[in-house]
């Protein structure tokens, strides 16, 4: 084995080794108490500032006398939410137009198996003396719908209205307004900044619980979460890792706060100002908890004695034109790249029109694939029959080494030449692959991450776009790879391991190098390993992903085809003297 086999077998490993420990970095850690003593590392350092001790929490006796406590169901034609008088806290969401893991649909907040443990959108007071945290104050609701419940359709609009008598006379008023065709919850918060509420510093909108996990590959979801803000033109993002060890929130400079949001990888709970303020976001997480969560601080001054604005709070899927409506940028939190952004917004367009004809998302995908084939036919085309007739030339471009294998300078010239008398130009095989590679990344981005995909079936056994096409779970554990493949069996990644192989195989195992040359020998040892190596970089991508990959090395193995067999018949051209 020579220096030149070593290197190409070298860089092979370097890559498995890459992509073993980028998947192990977001390894999801279980849901367990942290101990007392930790050794964590210490966060990662970022642009945000640690925010400083909270002031403490004030004494009960400013909180009113106990209200009668009430709970709600909003249904929606999208979602269920339940509203607790207790801390006016929003205690749950479920999202009926999407599918649980474990069946029932999505709870985006506060599963139920979690009980009332869980609450958004509490506020807080900070007063000279302390904090007032009404997450526990006993709130009256002054318009209770009839049997605890309120269902909405279409453009109806319900509202509840929820109030806060201090002891010392203060009043918040909390009113939550909802429509039955939308995900946006309406926030408008009231306060009367007198008595024990008065010389309030600043108001805070709570939702520290953050979401739920949602998707059956957990590490993936995980990965995807994310603590957004917006304040002025200024724009941060922190994801679990920024979060390890002691959990110390992360505040932003002070400024006028557009927005503040948490995500994953298909869902996000925003809030948006109706009115810009001034203000910060605080981001709150714990790695070891999973959990992601944020605080929008709003500076009062301690001299007002009165507090009225309103918020929207969009909780829901990322949907390209649901976040657009809001008039904030919160649509670019559907990660479609930078670069490439202008692609994968046409991809996605062209995606969500052929959805209007045809229901299935598994035939769009394969159309997508056909339609970027088609588009870049032509490229293609010419990059293949390059290489074929470069694969032509070869002999003679091995007699002229050999004749000039002395005078390098001479041995150039003569090559150029033989182009020229050729008509072949040895680049013009990599470039039109080149031009495609920023429509590759930019379906990778809208397949990857398109909320329409998830839960979406094809055929057969693929019942979901979003996730491995499972066939079969083993019921044991494989040595060494049982992890990397969840013991489970996969069609599409081995169909499309099979097509690369044929494609290859079409494709001349020297790639135009000669069939007898040492450079042959070693590409067609790496075209035997690229398959296999391809299969394990596909084996857990969505399959909605895999499926396009597979359709398109189809239609290039026919494509291949086609062009060797119109030129079946080499070109010989006279090196000349």
């Amino acid at each position: 084995m020579d220096r030149t086999t070593r290197i190409g077998f070298g860089l092979i490993f370097l890559l498995l080794v890459i992509w073993s420990l980028w998947m192990s970095r977001f390894q999801a850690p279980q849901r367990t108490a942290a101990p007392a003593d930790t050794t964590a590392p210490a966060p990662e350092p970022v642009a945000s500032v640690e925010t400083p001790a909270a002031p403490p929490t004030l004494a009960p006796q400013l909180m009113p006398a106990a209200a009668r406590r009430e709970q709600v169901v909003v249904e929606t034609d999208l979602a269920r939410y339940l509203f607790d008088s207790r801390g006016a806290l929003l205690r749950r969401i479920e999202l009926l137009g999407f599918a649980g893991v474990g069946g029932g649909h999505v709870e985006l907040l506060g599963a139920v198996a979690r009980g009332d443990t869980v609450g958004a959108l509490g506020i807080d007071l900070e007063l000279p003396a302390g904090v007032f945290a009404s997450g526990e104050a006993p709130f009256a609701l002054l318009n209770p719908p009839a049997g605890g419940v309120l269902r909405l359709h279409g453009s109806d609009v319900g509202q509840l209205d929820f109030r806060l008598q201090n002891a010392q006379g203060g009043v918040l008023v909390k009113r939550f307004s909802l429509r039955g065709d939308s995900y946006d919850i309406g926030l408008a918060v009231e306060a009367d900044l007198q008595g024990g509420f008065a010389q309030t510093q600043a108001l805070v909108v709570d939702w520290s619980a953050g979401l739920e996990v949602t998707e059956k590959n957990r590490k993936d979801d995980l990965s995807s979460f994310q603590n957004v803000y917006q304040v002025g033109e200024q724009q941060e993002k922190k994801g679990l890792r920024n979060f390890r060890g002691p959990a110390t929130p992360l505040s932003s400079e002070e400024g006028t706060l557009q927005w503040v949001a948490t995500k994953s990888k298909y869902f996000l709970a925003a809030l948006v100002p109706a009115t810009l303020q001034n203000g910060s976001a605080v981001l709150v997480g714990n790695h070891d908890a999973e959990a992601l969560g944020w605080r929008a601080r709003f500076l009062l001054g301690g001299h007002r004695l009165r507090y009225a604005e309103e918020f929207k709070v969009y909780a829901g899927p990322l949907v390209f034109d649901a976040l657009k409506a809001h008039g904030r940028g919160l649509e670019h939190l559907v990660d479609m790249g930078k670069l490439i952004r202008p692609i994968s917004l046409g991809i996605k367009w062209l995606m969500d029109f052929l959805s209007r004809f045809i229901p299935n998302y598994g035939l769009n995908i394969i159309l997508l694939s056909v339609f970027t084939k088609v588009l870049f036919y032509r490229l293609t085309h010419k990059s293949l029959k390059s290489m074929k007739e470069m694969q032509a030339i070869q002999p003679e471009l091995k007699g002229l080494q050999e004749k000039f294998k002395g005078d390098r300078e001479r041995l150039n010239r003569e090559t150029l030449a033989l182009y020229k008398r050729a008509g072949v130009n040895p680049l013009s095989g990599c470039l039109p692959l080149l031009l495609q590679m920023p429509v590759f990344f930019a379906l990778y981005r809208v397949l990857r991450g398109a909320v329409e995909l998830r839960g979406a079936g094809f055929m057969l056994w693929i019942d979901d776009l979003s996730n491995m096409d499972v066939i079969y779970q083993l019921p044991f554990a494989i040595p060494l790879l049982g992890g990397f493949i969840e013991n489970s069996i996969s069609v599409l990644p081995i169909l499309m391991g099979v097509s690369m192989w044929a494609q290859q195989k079409l494709g001349g195992s020297g790639m135009g190098m000669g069939t007898e040359s040492p450079q042959a020998a070693q590409m067609a040892m790496i075209n035997k390993i690229m398959p296999v190596f391809m299969t394990f970089i596909f084996y857990r991508m969505p399959s909605g992903l895999v499926l396009y990959w597979l359709v398109n090395n189809i239609l290039q193995v026919a494509q291949q085809y086609y062009i060797h067999k119109g030129l079946d018949k080499p070109r010989v051209v006279s090196a000349g003297a």
